[in-house]
């Protein structure tokens, strides 16, 4: 397979068209708009530097370093550990839940756009050390498994999570993004 083809079928596993639910996740943010916490451009700055940027950057950033890491070591043990510390280190409790849920249909997806990669390796692996496949533990084994650099698996991670929370903001604060996209991309 050439380089065009890796980055295309990277792509597509970052296309928040695609109803995956991995990328239209908004870890949150969505209760927070219901209950009034976010209710203006700076509500949302705040959110996306104080609460999403630490957890995405520093908990699923590195773990997806991690999994390229342990996955280039044939190292199943490491990939379920990590996976099982980005799953505990994830709150509240349903924010746990969803990343687990989205994992999985994140898996069902990749085997339909990638049918040459053996998922029962990472099925086995998560079941073996009853793991529950977060969402950047199965997109770091996918796109390592894709040949997609480590560097580009992290900031393409990174650009949709952000991505996903402001088009989640727009449709419940659409006059507050606007004003938003204006200021963060001029």
């Amino acid at each position: 397979m050439n380089r065009g083809n890796k980055l295309l079928d990277y792509v597509k596993l970052l296309d928040s068209s695609i109803q995956v639910g991995g990328f239209t996740h908004s870890f949150g943010m969505d209760a927070l708009i219901a209950e009034g916490s976010i209710r203006d451009v700076a509500d949302l700055e705040s959110f996306m530097r104080c609460q999403l940027h630490p957890s995405i950057v520093r908990l699923e950033g590195m773990a997806i370093k991690g999994i390229y890491s342990a996955a280039d070591q044939k190292d199943t043990w490491r990939t379920a550990l990590i996976d099982k510390l980005v799953h505990v280190q994830r709150t509240p409790p349903d924010l746990r839940e969803q990343s687990s849920a989205m994992g999985k249909r994140l898996i069902k997806l990749a085997q339909a756009l990638h049918p040459w990669i053996d998922f029962r390796k990472l099925e086995h692996t998560l079941s073996t050390y009853n793991s529950v496949g977060c969402l950047s533990t199965v997109h770091a084994w996918i796109n390592h498994h894709l040949d997609i650099p480590v560097e580009e698996a992290v900031l393409g991670y990174l650009h949709s999570a952000s991505n996903a929370c402001i088009i989640e903001a727009s449709k419940a604060l659409p006059s507050i993004v606007k004003t938003y996209r204006n200021c963060w991309f001029t």
